[in-house]
């Protein structure tokens, strides 16, 4: 997911797979993968031009508030970054917890 907003802003980023333990490898290793020392850039990891990057915060944090719970609702902040355009959107959205 990293890769796709670091792509869109116009960023650069180069990552390489380090398992943490046998799982992390058969796991890799049943994906296919087989060298481990490869070096992985933005275009690797998020591949064409049609890429959209969305989050909604959890927890407050720098770039979004995160979820408040009131008595009828829920309310959560989300950024959306379109690709094609670069259109940034901050969305604010009240979620009924009842019913009418």
């Amino acid at each position: 997911m990293a890769a796709a907003a670091v792509k869109i802003m116009g960023g650069q980023l180069l990552a390489r797979l380090k398992p943490r333990n046998d799982q992390d490898l058969q796991e890799i290793k049943k994906a296919g993968i087989k060298n481990l020392n490869k070096v992985y850039s933005v275009n690797d990891l998020a591949k064409g031009k049609q890429l959209t990057f969305t989050a909604t915060g959890v927890i407050d944090g720098p770039l979004l508030s995160g979820v408040v719970f009131e008595k009828a609702k829920i309310i959560t902040h989300s950024l959306v970054i379109r690709g094609v355009s670069g259109t940034i959107r901050y969305i604010t959205t009240h979620h009924r917890t009842t019913r009418l």
